[in-house]
């Protein structure tokens, strides 16, 4: 979790996952232990997902928390030295609560 705004209770929440781990599970269960935390240790209302266009892994890894798709972000990373464009997807504090995410 980094950029935690204590003022308006949100955070981003970024993730990586080495390859021989991809695909077991790894990310999505570390996602949903650190949503948790934001939400009810840190009494947060909202995490932010910016994910890099076409990483596939990570949308994936979003999707499973079932987060919001919100749009596209015009070259709001730089990536290899290069704008890139960044979709933007949120959770929110209910969402997660009524997901029944809680490990």
């Amino acid at each position: 979790m980094s950029g935690v705004n204590r003022t308006h209770r949100f955070a981003n929440l970024g993730y990586w996952v080495r390859t021989p781990q991809s695909s077991k599970g790894v990310g999505a269960a570390a996602a949903r232990l650190a949503a948790r935390f934001a939400f009810e240790e840190l009494g947060l209302n909202r995490l932010e997902f910016i994910i890099p266009a076409g990483n596939r892994a990570s949308i994936r890894i979003a999707e499973k928390l079932g987060v919001r798709f919100e749009g596209i972000l015009r070259k709001r990373l730089v990536l290899r030295g290069k704008p890139s464009d960044a979709l933007s997807y949120s959770l929110l504090a209910e969402e997660f609560k009524t997901q029944h995410l809680h490990i």
